[in-house]
C-alpha cells in the first residue's frame, strides 16, 4: 500500500470537509422549506441573489488567490470552512509565522498556519 504524502491527504480531506460543509449549509434551508412546505419563488430568490451574489463571488475569488499562498493548503481549507478569514484567521496565522520567524510558502509555514487557524477556530467557538 502506498503511503500518501501530507499534501495529498490535506487535499483529499479538505475537499471532503468542504463538500460536507456546503451540504450542511444548504440542508437547513431545504429542510426548513420541506417541513413548512414554504418554498421561495424562483423570481424572488434570483432577485435576492442578484444583489449580493456577484459581490460574494468576487470577494470569494479574491480571497482564495490572496490567502491561499499565505496559509497553505491545510490552513486554506480550514479557514474557508470555519470563516472569518480577514479579521481573525489570517492575522492569527501571520502572527504565528512572524513569532516563529518562518517564511510563508515553506513546509513549516504550512503546518504552523494550519495549527494557528485551528486554535483560533477552537477559541472562537468556546
Amino acid at each position: 500500500m502506498k503511503i500518501k504524502s501530507y499534501e495529498e491527504n490535506i487535499h483529499i480531506w479538505g475537499r471532503i470537509w468542504c463538500s460536507l460543509a456546503i451540504l450542511m449549509f444548504l440542508s437547513f434551508p431545504i429542510a426548513t422549506s420541506i417541513y413548512y412546505s414554504a418554498w421561495p419563488s424562483a423570481s424572488g430568490l434570483f432577485k435576492g441573489l442578484l444583489g449580493v451574489a456577484p459581490i460574494f463571488w468576487t470577494v470569494g475569488a479574491i480571497e482564495v488567490f490572496t490567502f491561499a499562498p499565505m496559509l497553505g493548503s491545510g490552513g486554506t481549507y480550514l479557514g474557508f470552512v470555519t470563516g472569518n478569514l480577514t479579521s481573525l484567521k489570517v492575522p492569527c496565522a501571520l502572527n504565528a509565522l512572524e513569532a516563529n520567524d518562518i517564511k510563508p510558502g515553506t513546509d513549516e509555514a504550512e503546518v504552523v498556519s494550519t495549527i494557528a487557524i485551528a486554535v483560533s477556530s477552537i477559541v472562537t467557538t468556546l
